[in-house]
Formats: C-alpha cells, structure tokens, sequence
C-alpha cells in the first residue's frame, strides 16, 4: 500500500497483491481482498475522504483479468491477484 502525491497536489492511494514470476494462490486472494476493502472502508470513515469506495479502480493482472474484474463489479471474490487504487484523493 502506497500514498503518492503529484505536482499538481494530486494525491494517489494505491495497494497491490503481487508476486513475481508465479501466480498468487487463491486462498491468499481470498484473504487479502477483504483486508483490502477493510483499509479503504477506515481511510473513509478515520480520514474523511468522503465517496472513496466509489473511487476505487480494481485492476487484474493474468488470464482471466476481465472475469476478475467483472467479479469485482459484482462484489464477488477475485480469482486474479488484485491491485486496487484511485487518485485525487
């Protein structure tokens, strides 16, 4: 999970579950998309970022990226390792 901030003042929050060179197992998917709702659901409510659910962009990478991010959308489980962000906070 990363905060980066432009020169325009633009700030980004990004997080990520990636490994390289092999492809994430699905038990860890399944664990770590919850954690990753869960941090943007506090970072609304702690930090008063009012709407950031509705900011977030779910990318996947891998074979089956547009049924993740179809499942995604629907609120589904991920079967791709997700990487989730928005900018202009």
């Amino acid at each position: 999970m990363y905060f980066s901030e432009n020169y325009k003042g633009e700030v980004e929050f990004s997080q990520h579950l990636i490994r390289l060179h092999e492809k994430v197992p699905q038990e860890h998917i399944d664990e770590i998309r919850p954690v990753m709702v869960k941090v943007e659901t506090a970072l609304e409510r702690q930090c008063g970022i009012s709407q950031l659910s509705e900011q977030i962009e779910e990318h996947c990478s891998g074979r089956n990226a547009s049924r993740c991010r179809l499942a995604a959308q629907h609120g589904a489980a991920a079967d791709r390792a997700p990487a989730r962000s928005v900018r202009r906070l």
